[in-house]
């Protein structure tokens, strides 16, 4: 890795303008999923 592993795959929070309730999903980015497959094969 070149750079720190910091990625929020789903991240909710109560708006603080209105009060409700949000939610984001984002998938990893590419460069974080292929360590993590490297890390998964290693393990497995």
């Amino acid at each position: 890795m070149t750079r720190q592993w910091l990625h929020a795959m789903r991240l909710g929070f109560e708006h603080p303008a209105h009060g409700q309730w949000v939610e984001f999903e984002s998938a990893y980015p590419d460069d974080l999923r292929g360590a993590l497959d490297i890390v998964r094969a290693e393990s497995a």
